[in-house]
């Protein structure tokens, strides 16, 4: 793929993504009627002529195809690329960024770019605005109500559930159900699992449990901090070790408050198939376990799905080997629960993974999330144990481990 250099731009030193110096959105007549938040063509230079709007990375600009001039990006990304072929393909390719808002006129520089871009990538960071995402780039089914921060599945503070995916290279993403996904940092495939959800430090923010090959298990703090910027996502403080000895656990969940203290918990597995249950005490560490229950190695996946019944109550699922998936309803009276009923009718062993959400949907209630080949699946929770049918999205990049 060749590279295209405008006149009066400046190439990047590593990557060939150009930096613009023209002047922001606001300031040139006709590029101001692109929206907040859109990527906007237009068939006539200058911001004139016919205006399509694109809400983020489009593989076939449709209409426009051919016809663009000239553009502006009024959304939130730093980096876009433009694309002579659909699908982000092309003997030519031109980067901008990073730079926010902007506008450029394709007749400024090469005329190859007048009425002959055809698709278009928005990215928060150079090489995967060049070379594609190495995270699933699924995306919310619905618009999701803004709200205030969710203390179940909110990593970032926004009021939307959140997902981490870690790359099978050991890179961690954090997905944000809009179609991106921004790095969080490299080394992930040392740990053996993750965990999330939970406040365990008492700050407000979820945070994240790690265990390595070693046993140890790591407390991540979330970062009240934490913001974005071209390397990524800084959202998790220094890590903290809670203690070793956890490779004899099958299973490690974060289940949220289990016994109605008002401090989140965690519950294991280990080989043996006994439950234990760890009470939090709110500043990262926990109470001495106790054994909850016994007969756990017929469970192959454990989940704690927060309150999935609507009674106010932190819940549990597993999933067993023949691919049946119950519910366990929370008592308030930490890892002890009450009589289990069946989700669904079975078939759940199609999925390499189930990840517990939060509410990702905005709905009021909980969701699950099931990743197999080639598809992420969401489970809207209906608030009574049971889950709606699939929304299935089709997906790449699904060999990683999501949490």
């Amino acid at each position: 793929m060749r590279m295209s250099i405008r006149v009066g731009l400046v190439a990047s030193a590593a990557l060939g993504l150009i930096t613009t110096f023209m002047a922001p959105a606001q300031a040139a007549t006709g590029y101001d009627r692109c929206p907040k938040g859109k990527l906007c063509f237009f068939d006539g230079t200058g911001g004139s002529g016919t205006m399509t709007t694109y809400s983020g990375s489009t593989p076939a600009l449709g209409g426009m195809d051919r016809h663009a001039s000239s553009m502006a990006d009024n959304t939130s990304f730093p980096y876009v690329c433009l694309f002579t072929d659909p699908d982000y393909q092309g003997a030519d390719m031109v980067g901008v960024g990073p730079l926010t808002p902007f506008n450029l006129s394709f007749l400024d520089g090469p005329t190859k770019w007048n009425n002959n871009v055809r698709s278009v990538r928005l990215s928060n960071s150079q090489a995967d605005c060049i070379n594609g995402p190495a995270y699933t780039p699924w995306k919310n089914w619905g618009t999701i109500p803004a709200r205030p921060a969710q203390a179940f599945g909110d990593l970032d503070g926004n009021g939307q559930a959140d997902v981490l995916q870690v790359a099978p290279g050991g890179t961690m993403f954090l997905l944000r159900g809009d179609g991106t996904g921004t790095r969080i940092g490299g080394g992930w495939n040392a740990m053996t699992a993750l965990t999330r959800h939970g406040d365990f430090t008492g700050d407000g923010m979820e945070d994240l449990l790690a265990r390595d090959s070693a046993g140890v298990l790591w407390l991540y703090p979330g970062n009240p901090e934490g913001h974005y910027d071209n390397d990524g996502w800084d959202g998790f403080g220094k890590r903290v070790q809670v203690g070793g000895g956890w490779n004899v656990m099958r299973q490690i969940v974060a289940t949220g408050d289990l016994n109605g203290d008002g401090k989140d918990d965690l519950v294991a597995t280990d080989t043996a198939g006994a439950e234990w249950f760890y009470a939090g005490k709110g500043n990262g560490t926990f109470v001495g376990r106790v054994k909850t229950g016994a007969g756990w190695t017929a469970m192959n996946t454990l989940l704690a799905p927060g309150d999935l019944n609507g009674d106010g109550k932190a819940d549990l699922a597993a999933r067993d080997t023949a691919g049946h998936l119950w519910f366990y309803p929370g008592t308030g009276k930490g890892g002890i629960v009450g009589a289990r009923s069946m989700i669904g009718s079975g078939g759940w062993n199609k999925f390499k993974q189930l990840v517990a959400l939060g509410d990702f949907s905005g709905d009021g209630k909980n969701d699950l999330l099931g990743a197999a080949t080639g598809e992420l699946d969401l489970y809207k929770g209906l608030g009574n144990s049971q889950v709606a049918n699939a929304v299935r999205h089709t997906a790449q990049n699904v060999t990683s481990t999501f949490a």
